[in-house]
């Protein structure tokens, strides 16, 4: 069913969605600035993608400073880098400088996405949830993806994803139909390009499409194009980059067994929105998966927005179901991260603040309180852990503002130099 809210609703939202989106932008930079002013963290994949993006603005192709082919992480992220290499040279402050804009630019898209997909209904309330909400991602988003990593460029590409996925089931006409089609299949094309993983959002994003537009042939169709063109294409470049045997797949070759990928899915996106005493974390990850499953489940006649809750509860259920299937086929020696699902409390959690305000003042100050609390403390707590962080090649280590790399430089102790701190990958 196709709902659109009143005029006087629409209006009112969107003079809140203004506030709310100069809020993202605001603040979003300001965590980011806070947590990275001296420096970024590079993981293992950081510094594969580092060192490919500076080979690619030297023209030396997509490969490390060896000179051998990246044959495990997709092209997109390390692309995007090199944009930034050539602009500000390949120095921290140029990944610091990319990364802060994949950051800002999703805290606002995502923003956009919970505005536009819950509908805020209360007149009453509509500015305080909508800043609620808006402090909620401004804050959240900076400190789950604080590392550099493609993960940063491809949620950014999921959100784009979801949101266009989300006009097409809105859509009357076969003509707008089609057009939200081919950009949702470009936005689950940049995200396959940026992290391989995301195929199985990609997967899920279309059933959740299915799960509430499957009526006639051309619904079928545009769900079919969603992973149809986007995997096409990847594993096209994929081949030519001779990447299709990057990974080991097959049944029991998983690094962990399949109780222990649920656990830790389970846990990690329990974590991200609570403490774990207790187990709380555990907890909190079944309660949110039983309640997408009941909402994706939900009969037929149940309340306003049906859509809306079944689309976003689908992607959840299924995005989520399709990872943990991934991982039990695929050998991964990371478990399952906050890189994986961190989305998922983008989407829930500011779903839960909204019908806590549909209820009254009290229950939504209360639970807006203890949604923020945690992560205004993870603010204070990685601040500090960042300012003790010393200038190292050392693997997850704070890679500075005022370092760079070179391809002349690949083993040793950081050297000063005229143009600042030279930093040798990690052997």
């Amino acid at each position: 069913m196709i709902t659109t809210p009143p005029q006087s609703l629409r209006e009112g939202t969107f003079r809140s969605s203004l506030l709310g989106i100069s809020v993202v932008i605001a603040l979003s930079t300001a965590v980011f600035a806070a947590l990275h002013w001296r420096g970024i963290p590079l993981s293992p994949d950081g510094w594969a993608y580092w060192q490919a993006a500076v080979s690619l603005a030297n023209g030396s192709g997509y490969r490390d400073f060896s000179g051998a082919a990246l044959t495990a992480w997709p092209p997109l992220y390390s692309f995007y880098l090199s944009v930034w290499v050539r602009l500000l040279g390949a120095t921290g402050l140029a990944l610091v400088v990319a990364n802060g804009v994949l950051i800002v630019g999703q805290s606002v898209l995502w923003f956009y996405i919970v505005c536009h997909i819950w509908h805020v209904e209360s007149r009453e309330r509509r500015s305080q949830v909508t800043l609620a909400v808006a402090l909620y991602i401004s804050i959240y988003v900076p400190l789950t993806l604080q590392a550099a990593h493609a993960a940063n460029l491809g949620f950014l590409s999921v959100a784009l994803m979801l949101l266009a996925t989300w006009r097409v089931s809105q859509s009357s006409s076969r003509s707008r139909v089609w057009q939200w089609s081919l950009l949702a299949a470009a936005g689950a094309t940049l995200a396959l390009l940026a992290h391989n993983v995301n195929v199985a959002l990609v997967i899920g994003c279309a059933a959740a499409l299915l799960l509430i537009r499957h009526r006639s042939r051309s619904d079928l169709v545009a769900a079919a194009s969603l992973v149809f063109i986007p995997v096409t294409i990847w594993l096209t470049v994929r081949w030519q980059l001779s990447q299709l045997g990057s990974h080991a797949v097959g049944i029991g070759i998983a690094a962990f067994s399949p109780l222990q990928y649920l656990h830790q899915m389970l846990l990690v996106v329990g974590n991200l929105i609570v403490p774990n005493p207790f187990g709380a974390a555990v907890v909190m990850g079944i309660a949110l998966f039983v309640v997408c499953a009941l909402l994706v489940w939900s009969p037929e006649h149940a309340a306003q927005h049906r859509d809306s809750r079944r689309f976003i509860a689908g992607f959840v259920l299924f995005g989520c179901i399709m990872i943990w299937v991934l991982f039990n086929v695929t050998l991964v020696t990371d478990p399952i991260g906050a890189r994986f699902v961190g989305w998922v409390p983008i989407l829930v959690v500011p779903a839960i603040m909204i019908y806590a305000a549909r209820m009254n003042l009290t229950v939504f100050l209360v639970v807006s309180a203890l949604v923020l609390a945690p992560n205004l403390h993870r603010i204070v707590t990685f601040t500090r852990i960042h300012a003790d962080l010393r200038p190292t090649n050392k693997i997850g280590v704070l890679f500075p503002v005022g370092a760079l790399i070179s391809p002349d430089f690949i083993s040793g102790t950081p050297v000063q130099t005229d143009q600042g701190l030279l930093i040798a990958p990690p052997r």
